[in-house]
């Protein structure tokens, strides 16, 4: 499945791309201790979930950036 016609933009990299996404805030909102952290692993925890969260976002731009396209294939093709 593609997201486009031409189906150059695979379905699975937006949906990956969105599972990266959807993660790390459904356990920083799950779990109390990682809004208001008391303890220094939680601090720790809490700060990488927003990192990764982070990560994640830019996932797709920086694949793009070194693939060349959405489909996030690095093969090069004779034309």
């Amino acid at each position: 499945m593609a997201l486009d016609q031409a189906e150059t933009i695979p379905l699975g990299t937006f949906m990956s791309w969105f599972g990266m996404i959807a993660l790390p805030p459904s356990i920083y909102w799950g779990v109390k201790e990682f809004r208001q952290p008391t303890r220094k692993v939680t601090k720790y925890l809490s700060v990488l979930l927003k990192v990764i969260l982070i990560l994640g976002i830019l996932w797709v731009p920086i694949s793009y950036v070194l693939a060349g396209n959405l489909s996030i294939s690095f093969s090069e093709k004779n034309l």
